[in-house]
């Protein structure tokens, strides 16, 4: 009989894989922790946070220059602001990556910023924008310099996480901007909304955020809409929402094409930016039929484009009370109906449009469509979509199985639709460019059919507040990186870096982000009428205290009583939406527990449970093998 060769030692290695085990199990409960908290991302993949893009790659191997770029941090943030502190870690480390991949060109530097010390007064020179902290007792600094050799500068004032899904384009264009010499001017048109304040009128009008962030990087200049002729250095004209233009107006509008001009119409069959804003429908229609069927497409602003695929959310009342369903007129479009040729939409993911109408290009020119419904879109009559309720517009609603052009790019040499100058005869001709009957140079003629969507709410979640800069805004979707695309393109500006989110709007949410979208589904409708009451009776009372601040309405005992009543509404649906965000709070609280408890108790059992099998499979191995030996 042969001796027991049985090892010694397997009931230690067997604790010492069922510690390593234990502490696998540790290190997954804290991983899923921090997970399920969404503090930390891996970054597994190109198209993760701390990868740049390959335009970004491209341009730090070909610069020149050398950079320094000034990470103004005040070291006692954390305090007062914790999310603060983390986002800087990780905003340290993404430029870090500018440092890595530019071959030596680029430096950061962090410069710790307490207040009365020199670092202070150098933020405070080059416009880094202090805040208080909690106590309300000193500032505190988070923002960046970015120079180069040549004394060229660019400054971000603050860095907002709520924006560091376009952390990579505010640096990049920042970077790419510092030797590009002037900015462009680019004109704007824009005779039906105020989107920019105007040097002839005396009352002050808030411009709105896409004008801003276009002013960041160009020169804007506001143009009237009765005029004559388009100045010559306007690189790209953007004409907003035109409502009867005057005839000498599209003349102008049809010889800066011809010149080489590129052009941007955002037409609109229904503005409901105007509704919102102003209270009542728009007065008229625009009268470019004729100037767009000289150039090859038409345009019909007599009906507006409805898609029960692309249909998204919306507050539908009717008689039987509210409810979120999806309305075919308001459009959520995705990249499935976007040409992903173009340079002007390749890569975005999401764009809303709103009550838009439709385009029809010639059949040699599908080529040029940017963006289009499905093949299950239909119309309704405009003036269904600007009298009837959006409940009554759902239910009547039905799609004529066909796809139309939401917006096209059309290039190279075009046909005047004149015969000769309007002025002919006349000595204003004397005065004027001469007339042109067809392209003296390729021009560019891009037509969207909607321009709702550049209204601050249809693209910015940041709420309204004095003295907002580029960097203030949170887009929640690719509408401003639409036209931004499109002026940098069509002004020739292509050296512009324009990097749109890499993980997008749709990026793979936390565990705890999924939770909370999960509760806030089931509270989805009563949230939403709430907000929408709130909103609205907000709405209305600063109108009326506005309207009292500027004389244009006396103080009587009825307009008391209308503003308590709206105070009173507005109060009353703020109490309800605090109540419903604490039942969401409290549901996702109660999941979160659920999942972490079932790391500490499901996980480690279900690792022990493992352990121990195989323990017994070793045991049994051992015993048999034992046998066989003692037979022998």
């Amino acid at each position: 009989m042969k001796p027991c060769l049985l090892p010694h030692w397997h009931k230690n290695y067997t604790l010492i894989l069922l510690l390593l085990m234990l502490l696998v199990a540790f290190a997954a409960v804290n991983i899923g922790t921090v997970l399920l908290s969404g503090s930390r991302q891996l970054d597994l993949t190109s198209a993760q946070r701390y990868t740049l893009h390959e335009q970004t790659l491209s341009w730090l191997k070909q610069n020149p220059r050398t950079i320094l770029i000034r990470l103004y941090l005040s070291p006692e943030i954390g305090r007062s602001y914790p999310g603060l502190e983390q986002y800087s870690r990780y905003l340290v480390k993404f430029l870090e990556q500018y440092q890595n991949h530019s071959g030596g060109k680029i430096s950061l530097e962090t410069i710790e910023t307490v207040p009365y010390e020199a670092a202070e007064k150098d933020a405070q020179r080059f416009g880094i924008r202090g805040f208080l902290d909690k106590s309300g007792s000193s500032s505190l600094y988070f923002g960046a310099v970015f120079s180069d050799e040549l004394g060229n500068s660019g400054t971000i004032p603050y860095f907002d996480p709520r924006r560091s899904a376009y952390l990579e384009h505010d640096v990049s264009r920042i970077l790419s901007k510092l030797d590009n010499g002037p900015a462009p001017e680019i004109g704007i048109i824009s005779p039906l909304l105020p989107v920019i304040s105007s040097a002839d009128k005396l009352d002050s009008v808030s411009e709105w955020p896409f004008i801003t962030t276009l002013k960041n990087d160009y020169q804007v200049t506001l143009l009237r809409p009765d005029t004559a002729q388009i100045p010559l250095q306007i690189r790209t004209l953007l004409v907003f929402n035109p409502q009867n233009l005057a005839p000498m107006s599209i003349y102008a509008l049809d010889q800066y094409l011809l010149r080489g001009g590129s052009l941007i119409l955002l037409l609109d069959p229904f503005s409901e930016a105007f509704l919102n804003l102003n209270g009542h429908i728009a007065p008229s229609f625009s009268n470019l039929y004729d100037f767009l069927k000289s150039k090859g497409l038409s345009y019909s602003d007599t009906r507006v484009i409805g898609d029960v695929v692309l249909a998204a959310p919306a507050l539908l009342q009717n008689s039987g009370g509210s409810a979120i369903r999806n309305y075919p007129l308001w459009l959520d479009l995705d990249s499935s109906v976007m040409n992903q040729k173009s340079g002007l939409t390749a890569g975005l993911q999401k764009l809303t449009f709103k009550s838009a109408g439709g385009l029809e290009l010639e059949p040699a020119a599908a080529g040029n469509i940017l963006i289009s419904t499905t093949g299950q879109a239909g119309t309704v009559p405009a003036d269904t979509a600007m009298y009837n309720t959006k409940a009554e517009i759902k239910d009547a609603f039905s799609g004529d199985n066909r796809t139309y052009v939401l917006a096209a790019l059309l290039e190279g040499n075009f046909r005047s639709l004149y015969s000769a100058h309007p002025l002919a005869g006349t000595d204003y001709v004397q005065k004027m460019f001469p007339f042109l009957s067809a392209s003296v140079k390729p021009g560019k003629l891009l037509v969207v059919a909607d321009s709702d969507f550049l209204f601050s709410p249809e693209w910015n979640a940041a709420p309204a507040a004095a003295g907002q800069g580029p960097y203030d805004f949170i887009p929640f979707n690719n509408n401003y990186d639409f036209i931004e695309r499109a002026i940098d393109e069509l002004s020739g500006n292509t050296g512009l870096l324009g990097i749109t989110p890499q993980s997008g709007f749709d990026r793979k949410p936390s565990i705890s982000a999924g939770l909370r979208r999960s509760a806030e589904q089931n509270y989805l409708e009563e949230y939403t009428l709430y907000n929408s009451a709130a909103a609205q009776a907000d709405f209305e009372l600063s109108k009326l205290l506005q309207q009292l601040e500027n004389n244009q309405l006396l103080s009587t005992a009825a307009t008391d009583r209308r503003i308590e009543e709206l105070t009173r509404r507005r109060d009353e649906n703020r109490s309800r939406l605090k109540e419903v965000e604490f039942k969401i709070n409290r549901r996702v609280q109660n999941a979160q527990n659920r999942i972490i408890w079932l790391n500490l108790a499901a996980w480690p059992a279900g690792l022990i449970g493992i352990i121990w099998l195989i323990n017994q499979w070793r045991e049994y191995r051992n015993r048999r093998r034992a046998k066989e030996y003692t037979h022998e």
